[in-house]
């Protein structure tokens, strides 16, 4: 074979053994939630953030926001809504104020009607970087990211409209979780070096072959 197959066989590999490596190498950033604090049965929580940190406030729902009453239906949520006002207080003082909206939805499965996260809107950003919704579903919460390092507090200051208990007692949410998202590096395609290392090997062998086999014979 001529030399320049080898050196265009070897050109070939050594390009495609570049792309192998390259590929084996890239990096996934994946967001692992960890609850930095937990409080149940109360309006309020708050815990350590540091600067950078993304992170939210999570509200499992007392009993009454799913069986209790719900503002009236409207064009945008036509089974009725509950809005939930929140507020995260950074170390300074500064506050980022939300109104997280809850409405009822119908289960397409079951038929059944249930009230989850269905909306955030940030009615007044002091403490917050990106402030906005986190996670918004059947469960969510709402946050932003820390421009400052230090204790966050995060509170429910009202609901609308009022729920009450049978004792007209106000009702907390059983429990108040804040979350921040916790940042994890994975390379999850490093199984291809064991492609791309003999390739590129090979590759850069190629060219140099038929100079190798000439020097043998003389």
């Amino acid at each position: 074979m001529r030399r320049e197959y080898y050196i265009g066989f070897g050109l070939v590999l050594a390009i495609l053994a570049a792309f192998t490596i390259t590929f084996a190498f890239a990096k996934v950033v994946e967001e692992k939630p960890v609850v930095v604090n937990s409080k149940e049965k109360s309006w309020s929580v708050n815990g350590t953030i540091n600067a950078g940190e993304k992170f939210f406030l999570y509200i499992v729902p007392p009993t009454k926001w799913h069986t209790g009453v719900a503002a009236a239906p409207t064009d945008i949520y036509p089974y009725g809504y509950i809005d939930v006002f929140v507020e995260i207080v950074d170390p300074k003082g500064n506050t980022t104020r939300f109104v997280f909206t809850w409405a009822r939805a119908v289960n397409p499965i079951t038929g059944s009607t249930y009230i989850g996260a269905a909306n955030v809107t940030v009615l007044q950003n002091g403490s917050l970087i990106d402030p906005g919704p986190i996670e918004v579903g059947a469960v969510g919460g709402c946050g932003g990211i820390a421009s400052i390092s230090g204790i966050y507090t995060a509170r429910i200051y009202g609901i609308d409209p009022m729920i009450y208990y049978v004792d007209q007692k106000y009702s907390p949410p059983p429990t108040l979780e804040l979350v921040k998202a916790e940042i994890i590096e994975k390379y999850p395609n490093t199984y291809m070096l064991w492609f791309g290392i003999p390739m590129l090997c090979l590759g850069l062998y190629l060219p140099i072959h038929p100079i190798i086999r000439k020097r043998q014979k003389q």
